[in-house]
């Protein structure tokens, strides 16, 4: 089976739900990820999460490892990722086939074909699998940028 998804994942099909008025997955989703950020270690930080996902970080720092490691929680709790941390390639289309908006879906599928052999298990695949999808869909990377801009003047002072 080949190795799949990450937290943009997650992040990707719940705002593609949420554009089509799908609340039933999307809350869904908003519910696993709480879980996940519930059971999170001390020093995790949505924060720390948000500056991950910014362009020119060195994301291999030890701060950013919860975050990589949320990803994969949520996509255990949906069943893209199985116990194991492997992708689950057809629950992965499952959620595709049910979205509405062709212009999403055509996206989800075209991330999925560029993405479906990202390397890793675990929080490394999810970390991996986010990386992949940012390089391959502008899609994402603007609606990540969107979600992470954040107020600039505050990280000045």
């Amino acid at each position: 089976m080949a190795h799949i998804f990450k937290i943009v994942t997650v992040y990707i099909l719940g705002f593609m739900y949420s554009v089509n008025g799908e609340s039933k997955l999307m809350s869904i989703m908003i519910e696993n990820l709480m879980d996940c950020m519930a059971q999170a270690p001390e020093n995790f930080s949505l924060d720390v999460c948000q500056e991950m996902l910014r362009d020119g970080n060195d994301n291999s720092l030890v701060k950013y490892d919860s975050c990589k490691c949320l990803g994969a929680c949520t996509s255990k709790k949906l069943g893209i990722m199985d116990a194991n941390g492997i992708g689950v390639k057809s629950k992965v289309e499952e959620y595709i086939a049910q979205l509405d908006n062709e212009v999403w879906r055509n996206e989800a599928i075209k991330i999925l074909k560029k993405c479906a052999d990202t390397p890793g298990k675990n929080c490394d695949l999810s970390y991996n699998f986010m990386v992949c999808t940012m390089e391959n869909s502008s899609l994402v990377r603007d609606f990540v940028k969107a979600m992470t801009s954040g107020d600039k003047s505050k990280e000045e002072n």
